[in-house]
């Protein structure tokens, strides 16, 4: 069973990666489907700046968790930013 503070830390933690996920993305992955001859150069495109904006979300969510776990006394909060990282990564 969930604590109400372990419910609450899940659901910060919901809010921050779908906010970052939508960010880092800014529609590149949709605009590639919709398009109807994609090339290798878009593909790659999408690719890497899909990678570099999760990271730099990521890593900026991994630095900032001390702060964050400082306010809301949590410690489990610098997981947050490598899910970032790791959902950022297309899979093709």
């Amino acid at each position: 069973m969930l604590t109400t503070a372990d419910f609450g830390l899940l659901a910060m933690i919901a809010i921050f990666t779908a906010v970052a996920y939508g960010i880092s993305s800014c529609g590149m992955s949709d605009g590639l489907i919709h398009k109807s001859n994609p090339t290798g150069n878009d593909y790659s495109t999408t690719f890497v700046f899909n990678s570099a904006m999760g990271l730099v979300f990521g890593l900026s969510f991994f630095l900032g968790a001390p702060l964050v776990a400082d306010l809301f006394w949590l410690v489990y909060v610098s997981l947050c930013g490598l899910h970032i990282i790791l959902q950022s990564v297309p899979k093709f």
